[in-house]
């Protein structure tokens, strides 16, 4: 009998250490979490010290290997979500504004329906042929499609603050982007969904890690991501006299990458051209 107790005590033992080592890192050692992590604080800056600035638009595409962290996972996973399931998720339950699609000042929320509907969830209604040949209408919920999303404008600030000799930037706003092939074609469409503050967003963000391509024992945050600048854009516009025309508008192709080329030069020329050496 003691034996017998003894051999069922090895075996549960054996079960829940088995257990515990295939379920996330086993019993090894314990990931901290950063779930009540805050934003990374801004340097303070005074108005009188910005001697230069300029606004920038910027568009991430989440496919591109450098920004894929923003782009996976599909499903939440490990506590982790992609940049638009968050954002979604924030939007719903976490009080997030979502602003209109041509309201990068945002002045005009739009609701969570609405986000919902442009990206793609809807009531369709289906007739459906019975064994009698008579027909049934089924309603058919078709869902969000999250995946769809493969691109962000962002909205950011360049500036150059006099009182630390350095050129700083701020990002504002951004706006998912969504890319999908259109009913009953193979024309590709895209569709901007909305805009947020990323200031008001900013507690959201820092509560939820990123995946660390280089180590999984030290993860970072989707703010620290964006604060930190990992991650990989191209401009497509600045602020101008022309009511702050895109490239798009007036340049395509090889032209297109040159003048975006031009504006990222130009700002980093800006504050080289401050130095004497």
């Amino acid at each position: 009998m003691k034996k017998q107790l003894v051999s069922l005590i090895f075996i549960l033992s054996a079960i829940v250490g088995f257990a515990q080592t295939t379920s996330g890192y086993g019993n090894i050692f314990k990931r901290q979490t950063i779930q009540n992590a805050r934003p990374i604080p801004y340097p303070s800056v005074r108005n009188s010290d910005v001697i230069w600035a300029k606004l920038i638009w910027r568009e991430v595409s989440l496919p591109e290997k450098m920004n894929l962290p923003l782009y996976f996972p599909r499903t939440p996973i490990d506590g982790r979500y992609s940049f638009i399931d968050l954002l979604v998720k924030g939007i719903k339950e976490e009080s997030i504004m979502a602003f209109d699609t041509d309201d990068d000042e945002f002045k005009v929320p739009i609701s969570i329906e609405a986000v919902q509907s442009r990206l793609g969830s809807r009531v369709d209604t289906v007739d459906i042929e019975q064994a009698d040949g008579s027909m049934k209408r089924v309603v058919d919920t078709i869902q969000a499609n999250t995946s769809e999303v493969k691109r962000l404008l962002i909205k950011e600030l360049w500036f150059f603050d006099k009182q630390s000799s350095t050129m700083q930037v701020r990002i504002i706003g951004i706006c998912p982007v969504r890319v999908y092939k259109k009913k009953d074609s193979d024309e590709i469409m895209q569709m901007k969904l909305f805009w947020i503050n990323y200031d008001e967003s900013r507690n959201l963000l820092a509560k939820y890690e990123v995946y660390n391509t280089r180590n999984d024992a030290m993860r970072y945050s989707f703010d620290a991501l964006f604060v930190k600048r990992r991650f990989s854009s191209v401009i497509k516009g600045e602020s101008n006299v022309y009511n702050n025309r895109t490239i798009s508008s007036y340049a395509q192709g090889v032209d297109a990458m040159i003048e975006s080329d031009r504006i990222n030069n130009e700002i980093f020329n800006w504050e080289q051209d401050l130095w004497h050496y």
